[in-house]
């Protein structure tokens, strides 16, 4: 899919992810974002429900 803000359209891919966590049901997804000037930006998140909460945890890198 594409992405525009501001007059800058930058092209995302979502992927799922397995294995990110250890507690059932937690969910993982990786997006990768490519700008026209040609840098890259990666997240992976994990996230899952505890007791009632909420848990999510983020990793980045520009490329």
């Amino acid at each position: 899919m594409s992405m525009s803000v501001k007059g800058v359209t930058a092209n995302v891919t979502l992927t799922p992810v397995e294995g990110i966590g250890s507690l059932p049901g937690t969910l993982g997804l990786k997006t990768e974002t490519a700008l026209p000037d040609g840098r890259k930006q990666s997240l992976i998140v994990g996230q899952v429900v505890k007791g009632g909460v909420p848990w999510r945890s983020v990793f980045g890198r520009r490329q």
